[in-house]
């Protein structure tokens, strides 16, 4: 291992930070989840993505939300782009980032204590079951 270099770990530090916000909420877990399953421009329909893990959620209301909070966020990052018509999302350049996680976790199933998944049935990642 080399030396600590604290330009290296701030940087560090600030891409972690952009994952778990990334990562911190329902809708936004769905839809990165969801482009892990598909090749790298291929776009997935919204909202539907983002209602794998709760196929109860008010699809007006949710799509409002990922509109004007949650895709501008992942955007922000570079994580997806999105477009209006049709509404739909692709994996953005820095994809990888929060991809890597979601693999990690996914990969993790059963291991995961069943305070982190129970309610989630499919850990809440793109309705999948670990």
């Amino acid at each position: 291992m080399g030396e600590y270099d604290p330009g290296e770990a701030a940087v560090a530090t600030e891409r972690w930070d952009r994952v778990l916000e990334a990562l911190s909420a329902r809708p936004r877990r769905s839809v990165l989840a969801a482009l892990a399953d598909v090749p790298g421009e291929r776009r997935v329909p919204l909202p539907d993505a983002a209602t794998a893990a709760d196929p109860t959620a008010d699809a007006t209301q949710l799509e409002m939300a990922l509109r004007h909070h949650h895709l501008p966020l992942l955007e922000a990052t570079g994580y997806v782009r999105w477009s209006d018509d049709p509404f739909a999302v692709q994996r953005g350049p820095n994809y990888e980032e929060v991809g890597s996680v979601i693999d990690v976790l996914l990969s993790a199933g059963e291991e995961l204590p069943d305070e982190l998944t129970a309610g989630w049935g499919e850990l809440e990642l793109g309705g999948k079951h670990v």
